[in-house]
C-alpha cells in the first residue's frame, strides 16, 4: 500500500501538470474510491461516472490539495462528493470501505480527455479587495456555476500562442463588482489567439485565478486554463469552443485557501465582463 507521504507526492505532481502522477493516483486509489463509491451511492453506473468525474477535479484542484489541510485520502473522497452524483443524493457513509477493482475503461477514458489538449500550468496568486457592488452577469454567473466550479475545471484548457498574434476580432474588460479593469482581454474567432494585459492587482501564493466563459444561451461555465502570474497573457482556445466565445461572458475566478474543509478550494468569482465584437 503506498503511503500518505507518496499520495501526497503524487498529487503535488498532478498540480503541476503530471500526467503520470495522476495514472499512478488512480492505479493507488482507484479501488477504494470505487468501493466508497458504490457503497455510497449504491448504483455501480452512478459509481463509474463519480469516478470518472472525481480524477478529473483531482487533476484541475491538486494545486490547490496542501490547503485543505485533509490527508491524501480524505481530500480524494471530499473531491468525490463534490461530483454531481453525490450532490442531493441519498447517501449511506460506510463503515468500512470494500475495495472493488474500477472498469479498464474509466482510466481510458481519463486519459482521452486530458490528451485533448493539454492543460495549462497553474500558478498561484492572491485575492483581491473586497467587492462592493454586483452586476448582473455576477449574479447569473455565481448562480449558475457555484455547485458545478470543481468538475467542469478542465473544460477546456490553453496552448501558447504563437508570434505575432493575428489581429484581433474581439475584446473583453473584466471588471470587479466595484468597477475596477482587473483584466482587458482581445480575441481573434479564426485563429483562437487570446492576448490578455492590465491584470494590476497582486495576488498571494496561495491563490490560483482561473478563467471562464459562459456561452451565450447557456448556464454552465467552461474552463479556459488557469492564469499565470505574468501581467500579460498570450494562448491559443480550443477549436471546438472558439464560436462560443463570440457574445459570451468572461469571469474570473480565485481558489481561496479555507481552513474550513466545507468550502476550502472552492471558487470565488472576482471578476466578470462580455466579450463584444471590436
Amino acid at each position: 500500500m503506498t503511503s500518505t507521504n507518496e499520495l501526497e507526492n503524487l498529487i503535488l505532481q498532478i498540480g503541476n501538470g503530471d500526467q503520470d502522477a495522476l495514472s499512478k493516483l488512480y492505479n493507488e486509489t482507484g479501488s477504494q474510491l470505487f468501493g466508497y463509491c458504490n457503497q455510497t451511492l449504491g448504483s455501480r453506473v452512478q459509481s463509474e461516472e463519480a469516478l470518472f468525474d472525481t480524477y478529473l477535479a483531482i487533476w484541475a484542484t491538486a494545486g490547490s490539495y496542501q490547503a485543505s489541510g485533509l490527508d491524501p485520502i480524505e481530500w480524494i473522497f471530499w473531491t468525490a462528493r463534490q461530483t454531481p452524483k453525490f450532490q442531493g443524493a441519498d447517501m449511506n457513509e460506510p463503515d468500512v470501505i470494500v475495495p472493488i477493482l474500477p472498469p479498464r475503461h474509466i482510466k481510458l477514458t481519463i486519459k482521452k480527455r486530458l490528451s485533448e489538449p493539454a492543460v495549462a500550468t497553474p500558478s498561484k496568486k492572491a485575492p483581491p479587495k473586497a467587492p462592493k457592488r454586483k452586476h448582473s452577469w455576477f449574479r447569473f454567473f455565481l448562480g449558475a456555476a457555484s455547485a458545478l466550479m470543481i468538475i467542469l475545471a478542465i473544460g477546456v484548457a490553453t496552448l501558447p500562442a504563437p508570434e505575432p498574434l493575428p489581429e484581433a476580432t474581439h475584446s473583453a474588460t473584466l471588471q470587479t463588482e466595484s468597477d475596477d479593469v482587473f483584466l482587458a482581454l482581445t480575441y481573434n474567432v479564426s485563429s483562437g489567439a487570446v492576448h490578455i494585459e492590465n491584470q494590476e492587482e497582486q495576488h498571494a501564493d496561495s491563490t490560483e485565478l482561473e478563467l471562464w466563459l459562459i456561452p451565450t444561451g447557456a448556464i454552465i461555465p467552461v474552463s479556459l486554463g488557469v492564469l499565470p502570474k505574468d501581467s500579460t497573457t498570450d494562448f491559443i482556445v480550443a477549436e471546438r469552443i472558439r464560436s462560443q466565445l463570440d457574445g459570451g461572458i468572461l469571469a474570473v475566478t480565485a481558489r481561496v485557501a479555507s481552513e474550513d474543509v466545507n468550502t476550502g478550494g472552492l471558487s470565488e468569482m472576482i471578476a466578470a465582463g462580455p466579450v463584444v465584437t471590436e
